[in-house]
């Protein structure tokens, strides 16, 4: 299928290439980030939409959107990314992610579906990789705390610089200068030795390793590490979506992790007791984040269904 666009943004005033991956599991909410893109969004930028199979109505569904808001979406279905790589290990969306600086020839930033991009959220271009670097991506510094790196080896190269690849920046010039997909064949094809866990993710760090640049925590900022001064995109990564309908269980197993240090409050010395009211403290925080970021997604989400749905029965 060739690109097909929709949209008229204005020449010459185009800024960042925003690329997704989807699949029509997926349509309402890449409808719901776009819109939140071009509603939040300080410039005017060029979308572009990979997939392996969409259905003509979901097609119809984004060129309409892409109306509506009058920016410039571009959809180009891959057929071949299963002969790039042995697709033994990951999902398929995840393939196609690595095979999308094949298809692109200027830094471009990837945003998964499962975010709330807010005011400002666009300033990250301000962050693309320099002229050495491949990627620029928000490190976890604590998951080599929670991960036995003497099993997954991408844990242990990385140590705090273990970055998420939720949301990133990458240079395709410099990917295919560095060899990046000949290593990432190697890496999938011995990906349960190396002991990963977190499918393109493991195989980006440990293939690209530390040789990119950190963007700040402010654009990909899990929900219960949400600053409410300084957020620019709330990533609502794991298995946990705020679009599911028993989202809510979440928020039951976090409120009782939240009291599970009071409980022992009164049983222990000053010393520990202070130790443990901070630890409830922090817990509870995350709890009133997390609940604050669902109710705001929520809130955005019934704002972008009146307004496209008006469009979309008017048009």
């Amino acid at each position: 299928m060739p690109a097909l666009f929709a949209g008229k943004a204005r020449l010459g005033a185009l800024s960042l290439l925003v690329t997704f991956v989807i699949d029509d599991k997926y349509l309402n909410q890449l409808l719901f980030v776009l819109y939140q893109c071009a509603k939040n969004a300080i410039r005017d930028h060029e979308y572009v939409i990979f997939f392996k199979r969409l259905e003509l109505t979901s097609i119809s569904e984004v060129t309409r959107m892409a109306a509506i808001l009058n920016v410039r979406v571009q959809l180009k279905q891959i057929n071949d990314f299963q002969s790039s790589f042995d697709n033994g290990h990951i999902a398929s969306a995840s393939m196609l992610r690595l095979t999308v600086p094949h298809h692109l020839d200027k830094t471009y930033m990837h945003l998964d579906v499962d975010t709330l991009p807010l005011k400002g959220w666009d300033d990250i271009e301000s962050f693309s990789p320099s002229a050495h670097e491949i990627i620029s991506a928000v490190p976890i510094p604590s998951l080599h705390l929670e991960i036995s790196s003497e099993q997954n080896e991408a844990v242990r190269v990385m140590g705090p610089d273990y970055f998420q690849t939720g949301i990133y920046l990458l240079n395709p010039e410099n990917w295919d200068q560095n060899m990046i997909s000949d290593r990432i064949r190697a890496a999938i094809n011995e990906y349960s030795i190396l002991g990963f866990q977190f499918s393109d993710q493991c195989i980006l760090n440990y293939v690209i390793q530390k040789s990119y640049q950190r963007i700040p925590e402010a654009y990909n900022a899990f929900p219960r590490r949400f600053g409410f001064k300084s957020t620019f995109i709330i990533h609502f990564a794991g298995p946990n979506k705020p679009w599911q309908i028993d989202y809510l269980k979440h928020f039951i197993n976090l409120f009782r992790h939240s009291l599970s240090a009071r409980h022992t409050l009164s049983l222990l010395s000053k010393g520990e007791y202070r130790i443990a009211f901070q630890s409830f403290l922090s817990r509870f925080r995350d709890f009133v984040s997390e609940i604050y970021c669902y109710l705001l997604y929520k809130a955005r989400y019934a704002k972008f269904k009146r307004s496209f749905l008006t469009n979309r029965l008017t048009a």
